[in-house]
């Protein structure tokens, strides 16, 4: 899993930490941008344009139901430890 999401720990920590939590609510909110916006006290416009950056970094197809669970999955560790 942290395969994954290495492209985005080269970010640094902090930015790394925003990027994640930024990925975890889309794909907790299954794609909305309004709802992950709410959760992340951002405007829609914010989380649509890292969203492009993160998926831009990754390399990753959101299209694809089991990036998309591998994604999460990781994500979801991460923001446990």
């Amino acid at each position: 899993m942290d395969d994954l999401l290495r492209p985005l720990d080269a970010l640094g920590p902090g930015r790394s930490a925003e990027a994640i939590a930024t990925l975890c609510a889309y794909l907790d909110a299954r794609g909305s941008l309004k709802a992950a916006a709410s959760r992340l006290a951002l405007h829609p416009n914010a989380v649509n344009y890292r969203i492009r950056k993160i998926v831009e970094r990754l390399g990753a197809d959101l299209t694809d139901p089991d990036t998309l669970f591998a994604l999460h999955l990781a994500c979801r560790v991460r923001l446990r430890d």
